[in-house]
């Protein structure tokens, strides 16, 4: 997650604060310069300020009048040797270099991908907050249905008591109602 504002003059500006104070500038020293930003973003503005110092070419200083013709063939035969000397050198510099920075760069998008996943599970950790709280609330329903639950089952028992009662009533009723009918058409007969 890069801190907005961190431009590659910022990086550069620190890189080269690090170097003339005599410390060697890395990504860790360069954000502690920045008070933030992105460790890929640093990395790669880091990674093309090296490479612009690697660029830069050595000047020979002016030898002087007096000796110029003898000594600048010398100055520039010893030159010629040392960088001939050193070239082998220096390119295998190059590609330490080169593999150095594929393994940094895998590393920092490693620490990116563990920095989302973090993220994902902490959003993961809220939605199970959420989901264990909404289960609390289901089961203090559920508890309290239970507790209501002897009361319920005493009204049912009462309600289902009198409806058995009000149907043995009925059915006393109707029995009355047949015999009364019966009586009724027995003495409308005679």
């Amino acid at each position: 997650m890069s801190t907005p504002g961190i431009t590659k003059d910022q990086v550069f500006t620190a890189a080269e604060s690090l170097l003339k104070s005599g410390q060697h500038p890395t990504l860790q020293l360069i954000r502690e310069e920045l008070k933030g930003g992105s460790f890929s973003t640093i990395s790669k503005y880091l990674s093309e300020w090296k490479e612009s110092k690697s660029k830069q070419t050595i000047d020979v200083p002016e030898i002087p009048l007096e000796l110029a013709g003898y000594i600048k063939k010398i100055w520039a035969a010893a030159y010629k040797e040392s960088s001939r000397l050193f070239e082998s050198e220096r390119e295998a510099i190059r590609i330490e270099r080169e593999k150095f920075q594929e393994q940094h760069d895998s590393l920092l998008s490693a620490i990116e991908r563990v920095e989302e996943e973090r993220d994902g599970e902490r959003t993961n950790v809220m939605r199970l907050k959420q989901q264990n709280e909404e289960l609390k609330r289901q089961l203090e329903e559920k508890e309290k249905i239970a507790q209501e639950l002897p009361i319920l089952r005493h009204q049912y028992t009462t309600a289902e008591e009198r409806r058995i009662e009000g149907v043995a009533r009925a059915e006393r009723a109707e029995e009355r109602l047949a015999q009364l009918q019966r009586d009724f058409f027995s003495k409308s007969k005679e």
